[in-house]
């Protein structure tokens, strides 16, 4: 037995458990063997959600309790432990499969009902579970038990603090917060001018017509993020509150050190995260304007108009033909993707906004999601989150243990992109090939900046008291700590109100450090590519193959490849991009 590392863990962590063949699910499981790993077989058509009974697993719980008193039930008590951990990984798909069916439909309630059932029931089963295991260990099964469970599970077990009723409260609270949230956010925010209502989409389209000025486009954009935030700032400044509250239930001073502990498992803190973004403001920040300014608008647009007149089809045929020249197992992972249909990138106005790649337990599966916005940033979307769907197929067993680790997965897709920088001047031509060579490498320096900035954002905020927290006073830390990314780009009432637009900040708080520390590595395997590209794609492959249970540092290190937390490594990639733009 393996117990779980993280449980419930955000959606952008994906859930990653073990494999089961359970007969909760209506289609029979099956083994593809592919690229030394072990991956599902079932096509996404046939994937059935089933609401969750808990009845039987506390049965099992039960009979448990009783049996442990008498020695000789120890062999079957290792069994019914085992079983329950079935269990578990069942109502996580259940978690991870209505995630995904809320994603692809924001308004169904139904799913958002169940991922506030499904979180209370896994709490209250995994609790007493993990209550139970400590038990058993001090029953007279104990030296039975010990032999059979691996020295991780026990340790879990005899140190492990059980939910007070007010901890299950909070969890509830917070998940139905965020389910209020990706209820509103897929409302239409409309700006009115010359008495006409303008969304954020339709806004582009008028100005693209002459129906409005540049400078009124402006206007109305800040129009409609500020009318966004008039719904959405309330639900954050209510989720801020609840996990100050979980956080100090945990037993922790405040959340950050919560999140970044127990939410992410990182091997460094806030104030290492606090001394990355302090030098890459001295360093990165002068970096990026440099590429800012080099950076041509009208090929922006030629790249968009590009992308825009690629039908689905052709944009993932497109990215197939080069990924064996990074490797084959690339390739022949996105061909299981495409025999199974696990993705789902076509626009819906149902879907929620984003991209993000999920693993689905019990059928063993990844599965790839993208909500496209009419610009190249979609083309670059689907290569990014293929970078996590290779991952998770070539670390499928990793993937089944419940281990990842946020900081390294982020390398898989964000290299990736860097990478394919390669293939554009083939794919588009010399002159649309390098703007969009340019406009990757300024995409990734800028989730650098970004993802500090966010960090920092939510840091600030996290650290008020429980009292001052308000929309007010949150746009407020926004504009002081963005001025110092973007200097003058967001001031109060246009622009201060821009965190609403980032899911992660109300779905996934504290996560936006992992696509920084992530592209440093990255960028280094782009800068190795620029002289040796075979050796960058061994490079990349190395640290896709290295896994994701080892800490992100620990993982780097023993690869060769260097952290951004070292001294000088910021210096160097911020030379190299001043130098590459020049």
């Amino acid at each position: 037995m393996k117990m779980k590392k993280k449980i419930m863990a955000v959606l952008l962590c994906t859930v990653l458990l073990l494999n089961t063949g359970c007969s909760f699910f209506e289609t029979s499981y099956e083994e593809y063997e592919l690229s030394d790993t072990i991956l599902g077989s079932t096509d996404f058509s046939e994937m059935k959600y089933e609401h969750f009974d808990p009845t039987a697993v506390k049965k099992t719980m039960e009979g448990i309790r009783k049996d442990m008193e008498d020695a000789d039930n120890a062999e079957q008590i290792v069994k019914d432990f085992e079983s329950i951990e079935d269990e578990l990984a069942v109502m996580e798909a259940s978690y991870s499969l209505a995630q995904l069916y809320n994603s692809l439909d924001a308004n169904d309630e139904y799913y958002q009902d169940e991922l506030v059932y499904i979180t209370e029931v896994y709490d209250e089963i995994r609790d007493q579970y993990c209550i139970l295991g400590k038990d058993a260990l001090e029953s007279p099964c104990a030296d039975v038990l010990r032999d059979a469970w691996d020295e991780d599970d026990v340790d879990l077990f005899e140190n492990y603090q059980a939910m007070t009723d007010n901890q299950k409260k909070l969890r509830k609270e917070e998940q139905s917060l965020e389910n209020d949230y990706n209820k509103a956010a897929v409302k239409e925010f409309t700006y009115t001018i010359n008495n006409q209502a303008y969304t954020m989409d339709s806004l582009l389209d008028a100005v693209y017509a002459g129906n409005i000025t540049y400078d009124q486009y402006v206007e109305g954009y800040y129009g409609c993020m500020n009318a966004m935030a008039d719904t959405l700032a309330p639900i954050y400044v209510d989720l801020v509150k609840v996990r100050m509250k979980i956080a100090t239930e945990a037993g922790y001073e405040n959340y950050n050190e919560y999140a970044y502990k127990d939410s992410y498992d990182r091997d460094y803190t806030p104030k290492d995260a606090q001394e990355f973004c302090d030098v890459v403001k001295k360093e990165m920040v002068p970096a990026f304007h440099t590429l800012t300014q080099n950076m041509n608008s009208m090929a922006s647009t030629q790249l968009d108009m590009w992308s825009n007149s690629k039908s689905v089809d052709d944009k993932l045929e497109t990215i197939r033909k080069y990924l064996a020249k990074v490797d084959p197992v690339l390739e022949s992972n996105f061909d299981y993707m495409k025999k199974f249909h696990l993705y789902n990138v076509e626009y819906d106005k149902k879907k929620s906004d984003g991209g993000f790649t999920t693993f689905i337990p019990v059928y063993n599966e990844p599965f790839l999601y993208s909500q496209p916005s009419d610009s190249f940033y979609d083309f670059m979307t689907l290569i990014h989150e293929f970078g996590h769907f290779n991952s998770f197929c070539v670390n499928v067993k990793e993937a089944s243990q419940s281990v990842q680790n946020l900081d390294l997965a982020e390398i898989a897709s964000q290299a990736l992109e860097l990478l394919y920088t390669n293939f554009y001047g083939d794919m588009l031509g010399e002159g649309l090939g390098d703007a969009a060579s340019e406009y990757t490498l300024y995409q990734r320096v800028d989730s650098v900046l970004e993802g500090c900035m966010f960090d920092e954002f939510q840091r600030r905020v996290y650290e008020l008291d429980e009292a001052s927290v308000s929309t007010d006073k949150i746009n407020a830390i926004f504009v002081e700590v963005a001025d110092e990314y973007f200097k003058g780009e967001y001031t109060k009432g246009k622009g201060d109100t821009l965190w609403v637009m980032v899911s992660h900040n109300f779905e996934s708080p504290l996560y936006y450090i992992s696509y920084a520390v992530s592209v440093v590595p990255a960028l280094e395997v782009w800068e190795i590519a620029q002289t040796d590209f075979d050796k960058a794609c061994k490079t990349y492959m190395d640290i896709v193959r290295a896994g994701e249970g080892d800490g992100y540092k620990e993982t780097l290190e023993r690869i060769g490849v260097g952290t951004p937390f070292e001294d000088g490594t910021m210096k160097g990639i911020a030379d190299m991009i001043i130098k590459q733009v020049q």
